[in-house]
């Protein structure tokens, strides 16, 4: 599963639409839309506060 798929997943499990994400974070809807897209030509890598929140979700589960 690529880091685009954990992170989709996580946002699912949590109920987080992207624009709540946006709005909570400071971004413009369009720019954590971008910033999310995995690519199509040219794979993208995921933002890197974006990786954060899938460090912190993991080490969570790990505690449970």
């Amino acid at each position: 599963m690529t880091e685009h798929e954990k992170f989709q997943n996580l946002m699912d499990k949590l109920d987080i639409s992207r624009e709540e994400l946006a709005d909570y974070i400071g971004l413009k809807k369009s720019s954590a839309r971008n910033q999310l897209a995995p690519g199509t030509k040219v794979k993208k890598p995921l933002p890197r506060w974006a990786k954060s929140m899938l460090l912190v979700a993991e080490k969570i589960e790990d505690q449970g």
